[in-house]
């Protein structure tokens, strides 16, 4: 090839065919020249276009032809210049460039398409789809935790690309990609809270959005959308005053609390098990069923609910085999204060004689906020940690001791710091 054309590839009727250089540049077709030329290459698209395939896009009469879109890629060299052959010879080179290099550049066109974002399969498993279509080809099917390039946005579809030896391009479902920067910011509320303990386990009524904080006003901070029935760790709770513009949707319910015209919403920062590529954010606790221990659930109090629960350590009976000592938050229910989590303790140790629970304490007529933090029994004492408020609602850290003497187990308070 000339050093002239280098990055240049032009047909000009049949006399003169460059097809797909390696090189970027621009293509062009112009049929004014050799007007009265009868050999026409079936190649010659009758009507000037110009075609920038570094920038990875077709212009055809200056409008964008997107369906198909044809992209070059540079491993693609092919080089041919005729000049006054006869009209078979041009058919045949013709075909030859129609059946052998055009399909090339369409196939690996995509491939070489700039990525608007990454994303991260956030379902257990999907399909990638041919088209957006009721009835579309299954391409390929991916796990949760693979990575995609989104390439492009369209309601509630993305087209991706799954990179590889052998990158398949189609579309999936917008629900089951996660951004990889919202991963990435979930991961913070993550490792922020690693070292919180578990206060209640709960499970999802039905599917619902896991968000990277407690508002529901925009979708701009879900992560994804969990399944019925997925079980988690509650670490934190909190209440938000509810916005006028904000409502019910398919996903979430109505659980707020009412104090005069001002409405709340109630709140669930949750740790998901490790088979999740997202291990934390908040849910809606409309549709949360909080899994009481079979053991406890029928300790709970008429008028009041469990807010928080954790063993601090447990016993052998020969009946039921090991069973746990509990320390258990309550709140009575309906009780207008939307900054409390909890209003009373309560603490219970089973009896492996009697074969049932005991309590060991109880207070009443405070206002407390999660979390608790239990150190486990060890050579017969454990420790208990809350936060409490007072009458304005300033918090003090607030100590507890539990001691086994002489059989009996003691539960008192320490001492309080602010």
């Amino acid at each position: 090839m000339a050093s002239g054309n280098a990055g240049r590839i032009i047909m000009k009727s049949a006399c003169y065919v460059v097809a797909v250089s390696q090189l970027s540049g621009d293509i062009t077709a112009d049929e004014s020249a050799h007007p009265g030329d009868e050999h026409r290459s079936i190649l010659h698209v009758g009507r000037p276009f110009q075609m920038k395939y570094n920038e990875a896009s077709v212009y055809h009469n200056r409008g964008c032809c997107r369906c198909p879109k044809m992209y070059l890629d540079q491993t693609n060299f092919f080089y041919i210049q005729m000049k006054r052959y006869s009209t078979g010879m041009i058919i045949r080179l013709s075909l030859y460039i129609l059946f052998a290099v055009l399909p090339l550049a369409f196939t690996s066109c995509s491939l070489t398409e700039p990525k608007i974002d990454d994303g991260v399969i956030t379902s257990e498993k999907e399909q990638v789809r041919s088209s957006t279509a009721l009835v579309a080809n299954k391409l390929a099917e991916l796990q949760r935790g693979d990575n995609v390039e989104i390439l492009e946005r369209q309601e509630n579809w993305l087209r991706i690309r799954v990179p590889g030896n052998d990158p398949i391009e189609g579309w999936i479902n917008a629900r089951h990609v996660a951004s990889k920067q919202v991963v990435d910011q979930a991961w913070e509320i993550f490792n922020q809270a690693r070292d919180v303990p578990a206060q209640a386990v709960g499970a999802l009524k039905r599917e619902t959005k896991l968000r990277l904080s407690p508002d529901r006003t925009s979708e701009e901070n879900v992560i994804a959308l969990l399944p019925s029935g997925t079980r988690f760790e509650i670490i934190a709770k909190t209440r938000t005053e509810r916005k006028r513009e904000a409502r019910a949707d398919a996903g979430e319910g109505n659980d707020s609390t009412e104090e005069g015209p001002i409405r709340y919403d109630t709140w669930y920062q949750i740790r998901l098990p490790q088979e999740f590529v997202i291990r934390a954010g908040w849910v809606y606790s409309y549709y949360v069923e909080l899994k009481i221990p079979d053991e406890i659930s029928a300790l709970e109090s008429a008028g009041r609910k469990f807010v928080a629960w954790q063993s601090f350590g447990s016993v052998q009976d020969e009946e039921s085999g090991e069973v746990h000592h509990y320390v258990i938050l309550e709140k009575t229910i309906f009780k207008p204060d939307a900054v409390a989590d909890f209003d009373r303790i309560y603490t219970v140790v089973w009896d492996p004689i009697g074969h049932a629970y005991n309590s060991i304490y109880v207070e009443s007529n405070i206002r407390g906020k999660l979390p608790m933090k239990i150190t486990k029994l060890q050579g017969g004492r454990a420790s208990l940690a809350l936060t409490l408020l007072d009458k304005e609602n300033n918090p003090s850290t607030v100590n507890y001791t539990i001691r086994l003497e002489n059989g009996r187990y003691r539960m008192e308070k320490a001492r309080s710091k602010r």
